[in-house]
């Protein structure tokens, strides 16, 4: 498992150096799943583990949600790398297709989340993350079926200028492609220890 610190430069500091001096810099990859990435400055450090992808066409089992195109379930470790409590919304998360169009997560599914045995861990709106304590968390993001897709990670907080992260996540499936039978289009999974 590799570390990846910060692939893109926020802040007016990165704007000035992309305005004056294009073309100079290079890029880091992103990362891959099963990689860790840690974003943030040292008030609201979080490592960052996609465990799993999935491409589903429905979630949960008794009353399922189902979308016109694929959702996009998105199984992550979040360990808080800081001294104190970090409070956590889906709101850094957005998967980002080939084309440059962005998707946010769709927190009106998280009940679905936990109530879908396929899902190996639990959708959230809200977390409290505890330092040094790995948290499963799933996020689903509805989207189109067929095209690669990355997660790209802000950093916590408003006025942070801290830079953000990129975890590429390959492509999803369609609605008909079935990985073992009762998921459809698994995209990619580890197994990195718990």
């Amino acid at each position: 498992m590799h570390r990846r610190t910060a692939l893109r430069r926020l802040g007016v500091g990165g704007a000035a150096t992309l305005a004056g001096c294009a073309g100079l810099g290079s890029e880091e990859e992103p990362a891959s799943v099963g990689e860790s990435v840690l974003v943030g400055d040292d008030a609201k450090r979080v490592e960052y583990v996609v465990r799993r992808v999935q491409a589903l066409d429905a979630l949960g089992q008794t009353n399922p949600r189902n979308t016109a195109g694929t959702w996009a379930v998105v199984s992550l470790r979040l360990t808080n790398r800081t001294t104190g409590p970090l409070e956590m919304t889906p709101d850094p998360f957005t998967l980002v297709r080939g084309d440059g169009r962005e998707f946010t997560p769709s927190t009106s599914v998280v009940p679905y989340l936990g109530s879908d045995g396929r899902v190996q861990a639990r959708g959230f709106s809200f977390l409290t993350l505890a330092p040094d304590s790995p948290t499963d968390a799933a996020l689903a993001f509805e989207v189109s079926p067929g095209d690669r897709y990355t997660l790209r990670i802000q950093p916590l907080g408003t006025f942070s200028f801290a830079d953000a992260a990129e975890i590429a996540l390959g492509e999803l499936g369609s609605n008909d492609q079935s990985a073992t039978g009762t998921e459809r289009g698994t995209v990619a999974g580890t197994d990195t220890p718990s």
